[in-house]
């Protein structure tokens, strides 16, 4: 309440979103794709050159002359923060304060880059949730790569966890506690981290909140693509990409796999 005595609150829907242009067009094509009767690659064509972050900012400030305000504060979160970072940056005279929340690099040149911050950030949670720990961090990463070698792994115990639950297990440390119910799986690692015993660990495994698949998150998942390929500054093909996964090694070991994974959803990019 004592923010609403003093701040209008506006939300905006960039382009490609919720009841902005565009946003039909995308939404179609991603339900056609996703039984597959189609893809977006037409969409994608026709409207990339007016859809990415510099677009979006120019809109914003768009917005805050409508409202008749010499200046704006700004709060963004996640990709919301490379929004905000490039307000800043282009019209600095028309921002008073500015809140950025788990903030994603404003400067990154392309999704590879990105992707870096991704795994970085989900290094600094596990280290949290593992007290700051190397043995336990480096106990967790031997046993995960065992199951991705061999395909499970078995404790002093003898309970042995297959290769997806333990991707299960490393996905709930690392996530939102509403996505991945840490606290529900906390006493169990710990036990097999420091006793080797996986038994508790399994009857705890975590249920991994997935979002149902709705028209509006089908069309988001394209939104993500078309916005973040579009803004790549330095494109990097699928094969430079691949030769450069290494790199994820040296940041995240526990999560090479997974950025090796996403990291090339730009590298076709037309």
């Amino acid at each position: 309440a004592e923010i609403i005595e003093k701040f209008d609150i506006v939300g905006m829907d960039p382009r490609g979103a919720g009841q902005s242009v565009y946003a039909q067009e995308l939404t179609d094509c991603a339900v056609a794709a996703s039984i597959g009767l189609g893809n977006c690659d037409s969409v994608y064509e026709e409207i990339a050159p007016y859809i990415g972050s510099n677009s979006v900012v120019k809109d914003l400030d768009q917005v805050r002359m409508l409202w008749g305000e010499d200046k704006l504060n700004f709060f963004g979160y996640s990709y919301g923060t490379r929004l905000g970072s490039l307000y800043a940056n282009m019209f600095p005279e028309n921002i008073r304060a500015l809140v950025l929340d788990s903030p994603m690099s404003p400067n990154a040149k392309n999704y590879f880059e990105l992707v870096k911050g991704n795994i970085t950030g989900f290094d600094l949670v596990i280290n949290y949730r593992l007290g700051f720990d190397e043995n336990f961090k480096n106990r967790l990463l031997n046993i995960y790569n065992q199951a991705n070698i061999v395909g499970s792994y078995t404790g002093s115990d003898g309970v042995t966890l297959s290769n997806s639950e333990l991707q299960n297990i490393v996905s709930a440390i690392r996530s939102q506690e509403n996505m991945g119910n840490w606290s529900s799986i906390k006493e169990g690692v710990f036990e097999l981290l420091n006793n080797n015993n996986a038994q508790l660990l399994k009857s705890q495994q975590p249920s991994i909140w997935w979002p149902e698949q709705t028209n509006d998150r089908l069309r988001s998942y394209q939104l993500f693509q078309l916005v973040v390929c579009t803004d790549e500054i330095t494109p990097l093909s699928t094969s430079e990409i691949i030769n450069r996964g290494d790199e994820y090694e040296t940041i995240a070991p526990l999560f090479a796999e997974l950025a090796k994974n996403w990291s090339t959803m730009c590298g076709y990019w037309p």
